[in-house]
């Protein structure tokens, strides 16, 4: 069939990627507060640490837009944060989804499922911010900084 390439029938199979972009203060100070240490980078740096964010963000935000719209989606944590529902209805719309309004309550599904229709939801016990994930989705952290 016509039109992208990719996997099987009706674009099954199709690689989709979002990129979220977040306020780089905020993510230098994360950084700086959980103690993430990064290779050949000095954390107590601020000026160096968003040097280092704005670079990677940029790159990763210019490929996401090489990929075109179908492909890649660039979005804002903020906004998701603040208009949760516009943006999982918007995530949704492009992964060719339905919305579902337990979407907005995440925290209740993580180690649930794996019955005969649901996978379980697990999350990383490696990841640094998986706690964060565990939690209803808050917006205190958008000006800890």
């Amino acid at each position: 069939g016509g039109g992208g390439g990719g996997g099987g029938q009706g674009g099954q199979g199709k690689a989709r990627f979002i990129h979220i972009i977040r306020d780089g203060r905020a993510v230098v100070s994360s950084l700086q507060r959980r103690g993430v240490k990064i290779k050949n980078v000095d954390t107590t740096d601020s000026r160096k640490m968003f040097d280092m964010w704005k670079h990677f963000s940029m790159r990763s935000y210019n490929k996401c837009n090489n990929f075109g719209k179908d492909i890649c989606i660039n979005l804002r944590y903020e906004r998701l944060i603040l208009h949760t529902e516009e943006i999982l209805r918007k995530i949704s719309k492009f992964l060719g989804i339905p919305f579902h309004g337990q979407m907005m309550h995440h925290e209740r599904l993580v180690g649930k499922g794996g019955g005969k229709t649901t996978r379980k939801i697990q999350v990383s016990n490696t990841e640094k911010s998986t706690d964060d994930v565990k939690q209803a989705i808050y917006n205190n952290s958008l000006t800890a900084w």
